[in-house]
């Protein structure tokens, strides 16, 4: 998973890998979007 390993040597970083087969194209699809805005949503209520 890229990022995994950094984001556990840096403090309070989180990884979340987006679960899609679609890679770098993910954000072209509605589903993998409503992941994507959420994690970002909860990111930013922060």
């Amino acid at each position: 998973m890229d990022g995994g390993y950094e984001a556990e040597h840096i403090p309070g970083a989180e990884s979340r890998p987006i679960p899609t087969i679609r890679g770098h194209l993910a954000p072209f699809n509605p589903e993998d979007q409503e992941f994507i805005d959420g994690a970002l949503g909860e990111l930013f209520e922060d």
